[in-house]
């Protein structure tokens, strides 16, 4: 199977209501945490996301008055997307059984799920230094 990335081009001639610069956030009814994004790139984002404080689902929420802590972002090349993929990787390879034996299967899968995710105009997300 070959993956290939559709071109930035390709991605904006699609409709999307997230424009960048737009500032939301990601609400958790459990405990309350709420992080703050803003998108450095138009794009779509998921309306819900893993929260950071106690593992359960935070909300996406339009937000105007509030400094962002996170970003929203579009890759600009392959290499940057397997370096995210290489991230993701280490951030779960503890969770798989003979991580020796199925490392490169896992990797690919995300891979596979990141491009699918990038080809449908998702955005990634990274922490504002």
């Amino acid at each position: 199977m070959k993956l290939e990335m559709l071109s930035k081009e390709e991605v904006e001639e699609r409709k999307y209501e997230e424009k960048a610069g737009m500032i939301n956030i990601y609400a958790c009814p459990a405990c309350r945490k709420i992080v703050v994004y803003v998108y450095a790139d138009s794009g779509t984002t998921p309306i819900s996301i893993t929260c950071d404080g106690c593992g359960g689902e935070s909300f996406s929420q339009i937000a105007v008055t509030r400094q962002p802590s996170r970003y929203w972002y579009r890759p600009k090349s392959l290499k940057e997307l397997e370096a995210i993929v290489d991230e993701a990787f280490e951030a779960v390879k503890d969770d798989y059984e003979n991580i020796e034996e199925k490392g490169a299967e896992i990797k690919a899968i995300i891979l596979h799920n990141f491009i699918e995710h990038f080809n449908s105009g998702g955005l990634f997300s990274k922490g504002i230094a």
